[in-house]
């Protein structure tokens, strides 16, 4: 997906997306750490499209246009119209009203490969870290040589996420064997006459859907996908929301 005016993105980001060094949690190397409690989602800035699974589709499409991405294909929560994630004030906190994504509330943390299985990682760039000694009310690690109930906690959230997002890679994959979707455009004009462009990601084509053999529809009707789909062209409309969430031009 690309943005303009005159800019050149890729919102299918790069995975794992917001992660620039995640190394397995240890206590021989993270023992003496602490993430620093209270939210801060700057780390989320800078990205206007966010990774979500087929159980977040209803609370998602409330505020924002549900896409997908491909290769594979993978649906994505647009937060912004261009380089900007439209949720996230100046403070790096959050909109209250609007949904979070699990993807964005489980980092710092993340399951990667380590010692020829997976394991609880973490971002280590994350700036929430900090050394035990320089405050106190902050979340551990460790306790004793041994995971807190911080870090179990972690790894429940981490675990279930992983799980809902191998259920939302068979969704994807049986949208791109049925063939039916479609690359699109999301062309705005602000009333201060700035015209953004986003481009690259897909749809589902309404046409084909509705014709879609019989035995299809009701198998995707007993795994809930005819909904996530209905839910997916609903959330379309929150183009228009982003539109006009748009920051007014400096002058």
């Amino acid at each position: 997906m690309s943005e303009t005016p005159d800019a050149a993105a890729n919102p299918s980001p790069p995975q794992p997306l917001f992660y620039k060094t995640p190394e397995a949690l240890t206590a021989e190397s993270h023992g003496d750490l602490r993430l620093k409690s209270g939210a801060d989602f700057r780390f989320a800035k800078g990205a206007c499209a966010v990774p979500i699974t087929d159980v977040e589709f209803a609370a998602a499409s409330r505020w924002y246009p549900i896409v997908f991405a491909t290769d594979p294909v993978m649906p994505l929560a647009v937060t912004g119209l261009q380089h900007e994630n439209l949720s996230i004030d100046t403070d790096g906190q959050w909109v209250a009203e609007h949904y979070i994504p699990a993807y964005v509330r489980r980092y710092p943390f993340v399951f990667i490969e380590h010692a020829g299985g997976l394991a609880l990682g973490l971002d280590r760039s994350c700036d929430r870290i900090i050394t035990s000694d320089t405050n106190a009310s902050a979340e551990p690690f460790f306790v004793g040589g041994q995971p807190s109930a911080f870090t179990k906690d972690a790894m429940n959230f981490s675990g279930q996420l992983q799980a809902q997002q191998r259920t939302t890679a068979t969704f994807g994959a049986a949208l791109a064997e049925q063939d039916i979707l479609v690359e699109r455009q999301a062309n705005t004009v602000l009333a201060d006459g700035r015209r953004y462009n986003l481009q690259g990601f897909k749809i589902v084509d309404a046409q084909k859907f509705h014709e879609l053999p019989d035995a299809v529809v009701l198998d995707w009707h007993k795994r809930g996908w005819l909904g996530l789909v209905q839910l997916h062209f609903a959330s379309l409309d929150r183009f228009r929301d982003l539109a006009q969430r748009m920051p007014k031009e400096v002058v």
